[in-house]
């Protein structure tokens, strides 16, 4: 296999929020030349992020 054009180790995402969120918990993945990630959550959720963050 091809060297990865992506690795992503141990990922977590959490919200600074009243209780804290915690979205997404050591998540790791790698992504080879030719192969297609997609992500999918809720629009109003992005919102909310990209106006606190």
């Amino acid at each position: 296999m091809s060297e990865p054009v992506l690795t992503a180790r141990n990922v977590s995402i959490e919200y600074e929020v009243d209780p804290p969120v915690k979205a997404v918990r050591n998540v790791s993945l790698t992504l080879h030349r030719g192969e297609i990630l997609g992500l999918a959550g809720s629009p109003a959720a992005a919102r909310r992020r990209s106006r606190t963050g």
